[in-house]
């Protein structure tokens, strides 16, 4: 798929929805889990990695929604981040599957 290709936009946009769909429900689920918990370290990981492997996503976003430039090649660098993205939001949804309280 190109990157400059509607497809690759559209999946681009979609990631970045779903992330921060997850890193909602990461929020509120540790906000919820004692501290010193395995549950707690479990979710917090996966928070870390989905910020770090969404933070060219988020920076677009950011960009977009203040109206600035998106970066030109850095803008493809940040879009070119959405696979890595994706698979921390996927490895996110099952930390939160895998602790989820009854």
């Amino acid at each position: 798929m190109r990157l400059t290709s509607d497809r690759f936009a559209d999946y681009v946009e979609a990631t970045f929805r779903r992330q921060n769909e997850v890193s909602t429900d990461l929020a509120v689920e540790i906000d919820e889990a004692a501290a010193d918990s395995a549950r707690y370290t479990i979710l917090e990981t996966a928070e870390r990695r989905l910020l770090a492997d969404c933070r060219g996503l988020n920076e677009l976003a950011r960009a977009q929604r203040d109206g600035e430039p998106a970066g030109g090649l850095g803008a493809v660098k940040r879009a070119r981040g959405a696979p890595d993205c994706e698979r921390a939001t996927a490895a996110a949804e099952a930390a939160l599957k895998s602790v989820s309280v009854p």
